[in-house]
């Protein structure tokens, strides 16, 4: 099991907040099928990896979910619709909360490892495991899992 860390620019993102939250309530209710987030680790990643999304170019940067890796690295066009070449991932949600509201902000996540660029742009990036066992259980504490 490894840990990879997702990234979510809503600036980027090609739908409105109100898409995100009506997509939020389907993924609480089961009836979202799983997504596909590109990934820069597609060389490792498999099924029964774990990812945590990171909103980012916000104000309120951080943690706002949490998911399982349910498949291999695949190749599909890119998703701000260029027509390059991408690698994704299949990701079923297993929490996930309003991005503008993240359960775990930068600063704890600085906390957890100064080192580590939570700055990122790339997502999909691996993370050392016991980064991901202490967002872990930060959220177990939080009674998020």
């Amino acid at each position: 099991m490894a840990f990879y860390l997702m990234t979510f620019n809503p600036k980027k993102w090609m739908g409105t907040r109100e898409d995100f939250l009506e997509n939020l309530s389907l993924f609480k209710s089961g009836k979202l099928q799983p997504l596909s987030w590109s990934i820069q680790a597609y060389t490792e990643v498999g099924p029964g990896d774990y990812c945590f999304f990171l909103v980012q170019g916000t104000v309120s940067r951080g943690i706002f979910g949490r998911g399982e890796i349910i498949s291999e690295a695949f190749i599909d066009d890119k998703w701000d619709e260029s027509g390059k070449p991408e690698r994704y991932v299949k990701v079923r949600v297993l929490n996930y909360v309003d991005y503008e509201k993240p359960f775990i902000s930068l600063d704890e996540l600085y906390e957890i490892d100064p080192t580590f660029d939570w700055k990122t742009r790339n997502s999909g990036r691996f993370m050392n495991r016991s980064i991901g066992q202490a967002i872990n259980n930060k959220m177990r504490a939080m009674g998020l899992m």
